[in-house]
């Protein structure tokens, strides 16, 4: 061998192994940034969560600010599974859009609040002053009144002081309901449902086959008595996996698959239609095996083995949904101890 030879096969063999090595140093830096983007996106949405919440409890109208937030909840939710697919630039890429979309919101807030609270001082100053004008009005007329009239209805001393102080009791209500607040005797609590693909409580899919495609509605109502981030985490089990534990709040221990994250006002309610569809699922005569799973056109890979059901003759899985809350208190995601779940019947093909 030549050694001009010789020398091209070093060289090509000294890339083979540079780029061996750096191949793998630049995927785990991808990965890195991506996981890195997605805590700066979650602090972000999370604080211009908390800013909306102070300007509304100011008073402001942050209904816009809902809708902005919601995005910036879709895009969230979508760089979180882009990232547990191994998406990592695209997770980088959403969780960004989603980061900016929480800091515009935030300063937005923030203004919206400052201008609320100097709207609600103005509106104070005015009530407090009218109603202490009315007082001194009222109370002076009446001094005047009976200054005239004593002589004649002197009798009726009690009965005029007390319609007097009426009328000034009347006349500070205004000022007196901007500093007293009775609690609210309505219970609060979250609403979590599934309806049907024709948004009715019925007609749920349940015998399925492979690559048929199936939809629910999920929805969520808030009756919180504030506005409330949401997030709604889709896990797929068999019989014998874990389901979540009401007695302790406890949530089932199984990975997420699919998730929604949302904010509902005080209120109101979010729906979403979810389709799903079992793809590479394997039969055999006791046991059926679900190779992915595509929710919402994104796919994921279960691999979740069913065995027969001789008591129900069938071959049985779950597609059930959690509903979580963010805590303000502690700056994190609780589960709301609610999930509600799709028993589904892995026919033949």
């Amino acid at each position: 061998m030549s050694v001009r030879v010789f020398s091209l096969v070093f060289v090509m063999f000294l890339v083979l192994v540079s780029l061996s090595l750096v191949f793998p140093a630049f995927a785990v830096v991808g990965e890195s940034e991506a996981a890195s983007a997605l805590v700066s996106a979650e602090q972000s949405v999370s604080l211009g969560y908390q800013a909306v919440l102070n300007a509304e409890n100011a008073g402001g109208n942050v209904s816009g600010l809902f809708v902005r937030l919601n995005d910036a909840g879709n895009l969230l939710a979508a760089a979180r599974m882009s990232y547990g697919n191994g998406d990592f630039d695209t997770a980088k890429l959403l969780a960004g859009l989603g980061e900016n979309i929480g800091k515009g919101v935030q300063n937005d807030a923030v203004g919206l609040k400052d201008s609320a609270l100097s709207e609600d001082s103005r509106r104070t100053l005015l009530t407090t002053v009218a109603s202490v004008a009315g007082v001194a009005v009222i109370a002076l007329g009446s001094f005047v009144v009976w200054h005239r009239l004593r002589k004649k209805y002197g009798e009726y001393r009690g009965w005029f002081i007390v319609g007097s102080l009426i009328l000034m009791l009347l006349a500070v209500i205004p000022v007196s309901a901007l500093y007293i607040h009775l609690p609210s005797s309505s219970e609060s609590f979250s609403e979590l449902w599934l309806l049907g693909p024709n948004h009715m409580a019925e007609g749920y899919p349940f015998n399925v086959t492979a690559d048929e495609k199936c939809s629910v509605y999920v929805g969520v109502g808030n009756r919180l008595g504030y506005s409330a981030y949401y997030k709604i985490f889709v896990k797929f089990l068999n019989e014998t996996q874990p389901f979540p534990v009401a007695s302790n709040s406890t949530p089932s221990s199984l990975s997420e698959l699919y998730e929604f994250d949302f904010f509902v006002p005080e209120n109101q309610v979010w729906e979403e239609m979810l389709n799903f569809t079992f793809v590479n699922v394997g039969h055999s005569n006791d046991s059926v095996t679900v190779g992915s799973l595509l929710i919402n056109d994104v796919a994921f890979t279960v691999n979740g083995t069913t065995l027969w059901n001789v008591e129900r003759k069938g071959f049985y899985y779950q597609l059930f949904f959690e509903l979580w809350l963010y805590n303000t208190t502690s700056q994190s995601f609780q589960y709301h101890n609610r999930f509600v779940g799709l028993w589904l019947n892995m026919t033949a093909p």
